[in-house]
């Protein structure tokens, strides 16, 4: 047997469309995403993640969900490598996986062709292109298992595959109705299912599935026309097929429906319970028929289309070093703040003193500077400027110490150099008043020497300034060996950046010089040339969201590459759920972060050359895989199409954080080793994150009114459990945001035509002109 493979690199990120899921599987609450977890030396793990959390706890309630939403949730994070399905006894699901058995010519090794052939069921190409997996409707009889001699593995239940959607041709495109147990038998021929099923089942108790499924519609009715003896029938039938195991999960269900109870004198019971102990009943059948309706969206509805781009992923804070992990969430927990909001103050603080240090080496040629430009957007009344001054501390008590070392040594040098100042002016003096020319060339010499050694007066450093023009910025950093932090809790720098003292014109590339290290040569006429051969530049800011809406419309911005250059973070609100009792940081969580962005400080003061610390092997590959992720979705239809210009600069910043994360863990000892692959997977994972803030970010540059109209709507709808509204309805209690009731039309337009709403006829309740009414699809709600 020889096959084609598809057209893809191996575990390139891949996810399939809904049409290239078999439509047996596509409903069933069965999957989830699932990422790369690199291992040096061997093949990568397949991690799967949930698609309604984020969670990597598979074996928790509610981890799945459809292939739908599993596909949109997926595509939405960036490092997620494509979705799959975990394996459940109960829904009647076996699969294979074969590994290592397609050679470079594409022929298949001839026991897997076999196993192909007699599964004879959907099949598909595995992530590594180099082996096969298949899911049919049926089982193994219980010879299940993993054997590695022979690249097999054969289960059903509590086992999570990858879906690629990569189809073998040779294969149906259904998910087949297949007794497997011949071929478990062949490969694993020492598990055995018990002969006669379960105990207390036999096999004279099976039933034909269709009747078992209607007689579950005469459920419906509370049992009516069900008598006791079909009710054990079906118990038996139903516990001959799922097992003990199928019961207890039957159990669970029953006891949370608020049927359950033992009342005979209907002729049924409740509760399954185990039927081995007692006969079967209805009542958790009825129950779980009715959570599967009200889970199901009603058929009528057209499928839902999202307003705009998936919410940001948190992010992955407790994987940071416990310097700046344990900082960021004690300073969240006080008040109140998402964790966003003091990490990245906390990386923008520790990226101003770790900028002075060191660059990374990512490999041979490749360098970045550690400096960072973040910008993080909460809305009014979220404690953005108590955060900010929290975070800006190290760096005030840095300067404040350092002035007071200083000063004394300053002032002596003063009156050093007013000195000298005094004898040049009686030279100078001498020699204006001496006739004898040979005499007054050598004052004038002697004026000339004194000049030359007029004492320097050390200037008091500055680590960061929040308000500056930009020649003036430009000014500051010479003075502070090219090193500057830009830190404030607005954004009128990027009305500065904008032109605001420039007469409108957009002055921007000190800025983007200052991110990437290149050499700025300032000659402004009369004014004082400014030299920076190696500048950087740390930004940090909090602003509000309507300051990144605009910064769309800023000349320059996005065409220059000032936008891509940042680092977004725009974490949800939680206004109206704080409790307003935030417990204090502790002094020891405090300090520890202050001590160690000041000591960095004093470690990079008037250091002339700056140190490399390099990627361990390990790392090196992680990131390697991070940039293949990257470009990949930069292509065309890629999730990063229309943001390459940030997406571009993710691998470079990934690099940059991970380098921040050696320093925050090894203080100035950073120079003895390498960045770790765990701190690099942190670093990584903060991509990850921080990539799903930047879309939604451009897509909030970008937003349509009416669509943020449409958006305010569903909140409406979602908060008050709205199934029927009016448009007059809408009107009334959003009058602060539409002026009159027709700037309703677009937003109920555009809710309509994405399938959350539809219109009904509306009988008005008394006089008056009738409202416009719509209905709501409840899956929304």
């Amino acid at each position: 047997m020889t096959v084609q493979k598809p057209n893809s690199r191996p575990y390139a990120r891949h996810i399939p469309g809904l049409e290239e899921i078999p439509p047996e599987l596509s409903d069933l609450p069965i999957w989830c995403a699932w990422k790369l977890k690199q291992k040096p030396g061997k093949k990568p793990d397949k991690v799967p993640v949930s698609a309604v959390d984020g969670s990597e706890k598979w074996s928790q309630e509610g981890f799945c969900t459809t292939a739908e939403r599993a596909i949109h949730y997926a595509e939405s994070k960036p490092m997620l490598q494509g979705v799959g399905i975990i394996l459940y006894r109960e829904y009647g699901l076996a699969g294979g996986d074969t590994d290592d058995c397609i050679n470079e010519a594409g022929e298949v090794a001839p026991h897997v062709a076999e196993i192909i052939r007699k599964a004879d069921t959907y099949t598909e190409f595995s992530p590594g292109l180099s082996g096969f997996r298949f899911i049919a409707r049926g089982s193994f009889g219980g010879h299940t298992g993993n054997s590695k001699a022979k690249g097999v593995e054969f289960y059903e239940d509590k086992r999570f595959l990858t879906f690629t959607g990569h189809h073998l041709e040779e294969s149906p495109f259904a998910i087949e109705d297949r007794d497997l147990s011949e071929l478990g038998r062949e490969y694993f021929p020492d598990r055995k299912a018990p002969e006669n099923g379960p105990e207390g089942a036999t096999q004279g108790d099976k039933m034909d599935a269709m009747r078992v499924l209607s007689l579950v519609a005469q459920i419906r009715n509370d049992g009516e026309g069900v008598d006791y003896d079909t009710w054990q029938k079906v118990g038996a039938a139903i516990q001959y097929e799922l097992g003990p195991h199928g019961f207890a999960v039957f159990d669970l269900w029953s006891r949370r429906s608020d049927k359950y109870d033992k009342d005979k004198t209907k002729g049924t019971y409740q509760s399954f319970g185990n039927y081995s102990r007692r006969p079967a009943t209805g009542g958790s059948l009825h129950y779980i028929v009715e959570q599967q309706e009200k889970a199901a969206p009603a058929i009528e509805w057209p499928p839902l289309v999202d307003l705009d781009t998936a919410a940001p992923v948190p992010l992955p804070v407790n994987e940071w070093p416990p310097i700046l992990r344990n900082y960021a969430q004690a300073a969240s927990q006080e008040t109140e703040t998402p964790v966003e909001l003091p990490a990245m103050l906390a990386l923008g603080v520790l990226a101003v003193a770790g900028q002075r240090l060191a660059d990374v080496n990512i490999k041979p040629g490749y360098f970045e500077p550690i400096n960072l430009m973040i910008a993080t957007a909460l809305p009014p009344a979220l404690r953005k400027s108590a955060e900010f001054k929290r975070a800006v501390k190290p760096l005030l008590q840095w300067e404040a110490d350092t002035r007071k070392r200083l000063e004394p040594e300053i002032k002596k040098a003063e009156s050093r150099l007013a000195m000298q100042k005094e004898r040049i002016k009686q030279q100078r003096q001498m020699a204006a008043k001496e006739k004898d020319e040979h005499k007054a060339a050598s004052l004038m010499d002697k004026v000339i020497e004194m000049e030359a050694d007029l004492p320097e007066v050390p200037r008091l450093p500055r680590v960061y300034t929040s308000d500056v023009t930009t020649e003036h910025l430009g000014t500051m950093m010479e003075h502070n060996n090219g090193e500057l932090g830009l830190l404030s809790a607005e954004g009128g720098i990027f009305e500065t950046m904008a032109g605001r003292y420039n007469q409108g014109v957009p002055n921007i590339d000190l800025y983007l010089n200052g991110h990437a290290g290149d050499p700025v040569r300032i000659d402004r006429g009369s004014k004082p040339a400014v030299i920076l051969d190696n500048p950087r530049l740390t930004i940090a800011l909090a602003v509000q969201p309507d300051v990144l809406h605009s910064l769309s419309t800023k000349p320059g911005f996005k065409g220059r590459g000032l936008l891509g250059r940042f680092l977004y973070a725009l974490p949800p609100s939680n206004l109206g759920n704080r409790s307003g009792q935030g417990e204090r940081m502790d002094a020891f969580t405090e300090s520890s972060f202050y001590e160690t962005v000041k000591a960095l400080l004093s470690a990079g003061e008037n250091k002339e050359e700056r140190d490399i610390i390099k990627l361990s092997d390990e790392a090196r590959e992680i990131w390697q895989q991070c940039w293949q992720d990257v470009e990949a979705e930069m292509g065309e239809n890629g999730l990063f199409e229309h943001c390459r210009d940030w997406a571009g600069k993710l691998p470079g910043a990934v690099a940059r954080i991970a380098a921040l994360f050696h320093i925050a863990r090894h203080g100035q000892d950073y120079k003895a080793s390498a960045v770790s692959a765990d701190d690099m997977s942190a670093a990584v994972r903060t991509g990850e994150a921080l990539a799903s803030h930047a879309l939604a970010v451009y897509g909030l540059m970008a937003a349509d009114p009416d669509a943020e109209g449409a958006k305010v709507l569903i909140k409406w709808i979602k908060r008050h459990g709205l199934q029927e509204f009016t448009a007059r309805d809408a009107f009334q209690n959003h009058k602060s945001r539409f002026d009159r009731a027709d700037a309703l039309e677009q937003p109920l337009q555009i809710l309509t035509e994405r399938g959350y709403i539809r219109p009904v006829q509306y009988k008005p309740q008394g006089p008056g002109r009738p409202s416009k009414a719509y209905q709501v699809n409840p899956a929304i709600l």
